[in-house]
């Protein structure tokens, strides 16, 4: 995504269709003037967890017990935390006990998030691969998008999440469904909007 905004920006691309060659495979990129959107693979949904599970990496109280905390992978396995939103940003994570419970669950981490009458908004942490939270994660939300719509709990075909406020990073992170006649997902695109933060040279001696 941050390639694509930097050659977009530089004037090496233009808005079109492209595609990247990653680990994951070629995965099929539009660059639109303002966002760029990545295509995924419809999320896979594993085990569900009990909320005393959770009891040494958050604080559970604040857990949604209307929705389930469950697996679900968009490429990588994220435990999906629903929580009350008015207590999302005191959570105080224990980064210890989220690496053991990642291990265990073979997760890259816990994608937190809660809900508002407009707002989605969530905090993503994932210490055991070093980092405690990160401000924007695009195959949480995605991940996020396709728990939603599935569970019937916020059915959209365009999604809006908020994250890395509390970090001092504000993101938005939009993810658009594609669903058949069975309402049944069919295809995920996430993007956004980047921007160039800075720009310096490196010279190869």
């Amino acid at each position: 995504m941050a390639s694509f905004t930097l050659m977009r920006e530089l004037g090496k691309v233009v808005p079109n269709q492209y595609t990247i060659e990653t680990k994951a495979g070629i995965i099929p990129i539009e660059v639109q003037p303002k966002r760029i959107f990545m295509n995924q693979q419809p999320s896979e949904f594993f085990e569900k967890i009990e909320k005393p599970e959770l009891s040494e990496a958050i604080d559970i109280s604040a857990v949604n017990d209307n929705f389930d905390i469950q697996v679900v992978s968009k490429g990588g396995k994220d435990i999906l935390v629903p929580v009350n939103i008015n207590e999302l940003n005191a959570l105080n994570p224990n980064w210890q006990a989220i690496a053991t419970l990642s291990e265990q669950y073979g997760v890259i981490g816990m994608h937190v998030f809660g809900l508002s009458e407009t707002d989605i908004v969530c905090r993503n942490f994932a210490p055991l691969y070093g980092i405690n939270e990160e401000s924007a994660t695009g195959t949480s939300s995605g991940a996020l998008a396709c728990y939603l719509f599935t569970k019937n709990i916020r059915r959209q075909k365009e999604y809006i999440f908020q994250q890395g406020a509390n970090l001092g990073s504000p993101s938005e992170i939009v993810v658009k469904l594609s669903v058949n006649q069975q309402d049944e997902i069919i295809g995920v695109n996430v993007g956004g909007a980047g921007y160039v933060d800075d720009v310096k040279s490196l010279e190869v001696i």
